[in-house]
């Protein structure tokens, strides 16, 4: 797997913070690591947010009346955000392999 590299600005305060939650828990080996897992456990939670796949039906839309995207290119895109918004309404439990990590992380606001 290729790895791009991003170099984010931490408030002190969030990464003492951070840093404290390492110490203490031991559940992640390092900073990068749990940076990793809390963006994706972000990008999880906004893609299951009905108000998120509005939003880009919304934007989708207003792509095809600008672009000259074939009908049938949109249908597809939309066919697939109606098959991800089904996917998310239903009840199925979360797939975790490996070991056990927080569903949230404190300190990481939206």
């Amino acid at each position: 797997m290729k790895y791009a590299s991003v170099s984010v600005k931490f408030p002190v305060e969030l990464d003492t913070e951070i840093e404290r939650f390492l110490d203490e828990t031991g559940i992640y080996t390092n900073k990068s690591e749990f940076i990793k897992e809390a963006c994706r456990s972000h990008l999880r939670d906004l893609n299951d947010d009905t108000a998120i796949t509005a939003l880009r039906l919304e934007q989708l839309l207003a792509q095809a009346e600008q672009s000259r995207q074939s009908d049938s290119d949109i249908d597809a895109e939309l066919a697939a955000l109606g098959r991800k918004s089904m996917r998310t309404t239903s009840n199925r439990p979360s797939k975790r392999h490996g070991k056990r990590r927080p569903s949230r992380c404190t300190g990481l606001t939206r």
